[in-house]
């Protein structure tokens, strides 16, 4: 991860939420699922109280969002600053309690230290990094931040299926989508992969804005790798976090395929 993933993710920020058809209706959907995984590890004996979640790749908080409108105490940071400032004017607007700042999901921060009931990265933020020691050192931190017991969830892109195929094989385009959100302009996405010799690849997300006489574009840039399930489990377990498991979307409800782990 370097400054090109946080200028990424600064230059989506103000597009952020018209890459989803309802996006308020997903950040919802995405709070009762995440609140499910939690319980699911740490039971629903307590599941009444207000549970302390660090989000440590927030965005604008799609899934921060979602579990503070369900009554929990949820720090989130992100790398970028201009992702955290639209979090927090989604939150004001919604009148939700929030906690948003900048922060590097690889840097331990000793006000953490077992603190938390949950901490989670979701939505395919660590395969922005690009070496084992950076996502075993995200690892550690989140193991740092958890209370004894506390359960540790993180997502990405179903990876397994793509590394699978030859290099030749592999996907490069994902299909058109067409938002048409209640208010403004119609909108087209795709992205398109461009793969490296090994398992990294640039992604490029086009998006098109119905404009009077036609559809401008504009396309942002951002490096992933696509990382096993395997190699996850193994960084995880490294870093010292137990009962490494995956549940797969048609387990989870969640739309990725989710690691769940838990501190001793």
């Amino acid at each position: 991860m370097n400054d090109d993933t946080r200028d990424f993710y600064d230059a989506l920020a103000p597009d952020y939420v018209g890459l989803f058809p309802d996006w308020e209706a997903s950040m919802t959907r995405h709070g009762e699922v995440v609140e499910a995984l939690i319980d699911g590890a740490l039971g629903t004996g307590e599941a009444a109280r207000a549970r302390l979640v660090l989000d440590v790749s927030s965005g604008i908080g799609t899934q921060a969002l979602g579990l503070a409108r369900r009554g929990h105490q949820v720090l989130g940071r992100d790398l970028s600053p201009e992702m955290i400032a639209r979090g927090r004017d989604v939150a004001a607007r919604l009148g939700v309690a929030l906690t948003l700042e900048v922060g590097d999901m690889r840097r331990a921060r000793a006000e953490d230290a077992g603190r938390h009931d949950a901490v989670i990265a979701m939505d395919n933020s660590l395969p922005h990094l690009d070496r084992d020691e950076e996502i075993e050192q995200v690892f550690r931190s989140m193991l740092l931040a958890l209370r004894p017991g506390g359960v540790a969830l993180v997502s990405t892109r179903d990876y397994d299926s793509v590394l699978a195929r030859p290099p030749a094989q592999r996907p490069r385009f994902d299909p058109l989508r067409l938002h048409t959100p209640p208010a403004g302009p119609r909108r087209i996405s795709f992205q398109l992969w461009d793969w490296d010799d090994d398992d990294r690849y640039t992604l490029h997300l086009v998006m098109l804005d119905e404009r009077e006489g036609g559809w401008p574009s504009v396309t942002r840039r951002a490096r992933y790798r696509a990382i096993s399930r395997a190699t996850l489990t193994r960084l995880a377990r490294a870093a010292g976090l137990r009962e490494v498991e995956w549940l797969m979307p048609s387990e989870s409800g969640f739309f990725q395929p989710v690691l769940r782990a838990r501190r001793a």
